[in-house]
């Protein structure tokens, strides 16, 4: 049985990444996280990692990945995905356990017995506040996925990733909730046909918006959270082009991170069964969910015999889309980078 004692928060510092602690205290105010917490949390998750009854490698249920572009709508579609299908996934409160999930899991199913878990739709670029909202689970992906740099040099782990040990922390999930579950794919995205391949059960949906919205909404994302139009913010592109485009002008910046990541996105794609995944245009979705979430409920019933359960309604009111316009603040320079290198403003 292990110990759990109090550290020193400055001693304990040191076992935090590095690019995690140079990225917290570039942060805006309201928007850095509190390393007092951090520090807690990785002793909580250290002593608990060990504690975890053993489970087997059997997934019983599908293993559901939504990613896109960064602001193309995944915190809403997800939100309105838990609150209509019975589906497990990572929480606010599993988040803090994401070495230890399973303690995580059964906590926040205790709670969501005992307390009112329904979701408020509410979102602050990506982060939501209710204890029982999505949660982009990154501090999991990160271990899992050896991501210990920004940017994240994804080529050259892949080699060194552990695909048994993931596979057996997606079976922990699968086996506690006894359900599907649902995962935001920002960094699986980047191995999407190793994850399919070396988990059979799981599968992927590409959620896209037009990209001059989602550019206007990161550009915003970047001066809430920093306070500096020019800082990066949002999912990286390989290491080389990285460099290449980091001294570029903001809108530069944006419309070379949107380029390569649809690219990597379709090259990924390519390399897998067309069975494997949904492209969802988001505005569509918003218009009409119900058209969505029937087909996914019949492809994992064709594929796995798993009828998908409904544990909620979508009504009119839930549904949140925006367009931005031409006098939209960012939308002039951002149309103008993306014409430099071709790349089309909106979806066709």
């Amino acid at each position: 049985m292990s110990t759990f004692a109090p550290m020193n928060t400055m001693d304990k510092t040191l076992e935090m990444p590095q690019w995690l602690l140079d990225d917290n205290a570039k942060r805006s105010q309201g928007y850095a996280r509190d390393v007092g917490d951090e520090v807690f949390l990785r002793s909580l998750n250290d002593h608990l990692k060990n504690e975890t009854p053993e489970f087997s490698d059997e997934i019983k249920h599908p293993i559901i990945f939504f990613f896109g572009v960064p602001r193309c709508g995944k915190t809403f579609f997800s939100q309105l995905f838990n609150h209509y299908f019975d589906v497990g996934y990572p929480d606010n409160l599993i988040a803090r356990f994401w070495r230890a999930p399973y303690f995580g899991i059964r906590l926040s199913q205790l709670l969501k017995s005992k307390f009112d878990a329904g979701s408020d739709f509410q979102s602050d670029f990506g982060k939501t506040k209710n204890l029982f909202d999505p949660h982009d689970f990154a501090y999991f992906w990160h271990e899992h996925l050896l991501k210990d740099s920004h940017p994240y040099d994804f080529e050259a782990k892949r080699d060194y990733i552990h695909w048994e040990k993931l596979k057996k922390s997606m079976a922990v999930f699968s086996q506690t909730f006894d359900k599907p579950c649902l995962f935001k794919g920002v960094n699986p995205s980047y191995h999407m046909h190793l994850i399919a391949e070396h988990i059979p059960q799981a599968v992927f949906i590409y959620l896209e918006r037009d990209l001059i919205d989602a550019g206007v909404s990161l550009a915003r994302a970047r001066m809430k959270n920093y306070d500096d139009l020019n800082h990066w913010y949002g999912q990286n592109p390989s290491p080389k082009v990285y460099h290449e485009i980091k001294n570029l002008s903001w809108a530069d910046q944006i419309a070379h991170q949107f380029q390569w990541l649809t690219e990597h996105y379709e090259k990924e794609l390519s390399q897998m069964d067309e069975r494997r995944y949904f492209r969802v245009n988001y505005k569509d979705f918003c218009s009409d969910p119900m058209l969505f979430f029937t087909a996914l409920q019949a492809r994992l019933q064709e594929d796995f015999g798993l009828a998908m359960k409904v544990s909620g309604e979508v009504s009119i009111e839930m549904l949140v889309y925006s367009s931005h316009t031409e006098q939209t603040t960012y939308y002039t320079e951002l149309a103008q980078a993306f014409e430099r290198i071709q790349l089309p403003h909106r979806l066709t």
